[in-house]
């Protein structure tokens, strides 16, 4: 086993994570991504835990409440604005096959 072996408290640990996500995951996939990081070489395991970081950070909702966003409206020209408007029209969903 590859894993760092910490006895009791490392099942107690795992046990504890899969019933407190036990609501919102399965735990049959926790188990079978277990069973395969315990045959994964270090380098993997490592690589795994950071994707896993970075799947976890992105469900992370980042900025500000649209409510405190309020006291800017109406703060753009509406000149600007039809620009932007016309900008986006233009060249959105456009694909630039020599853009590469």
């Amino acid at each position: 086993m590859l894993l760092p072996n910490f006895g009791r408290q490392s099942i107690s640990i795992r046990i504890g994570l899969v019933n407190e996500v036990e609501n919102t995951m399965n735990p049959s996939i926790i188990d079978e991504v277990f069973e395969r990081l315990k045959v994964m070489p270090q380098s993997l395991q490592q690589q795994v835990l950071e994707f896993t970081r970075t799947l976890a950070d992105s469900t992370t909702v980042k900025g500000v409440p649209g409510s405190q966003l309020l006291r800017f409206a109406g703060t753009i020209a509406p000149y600007d604005l039809k620009l932007m408007s016309e900008a986006i029209t233009q060249d959105c969903e456009q694909v630039d096959s020599n853009e590469w």
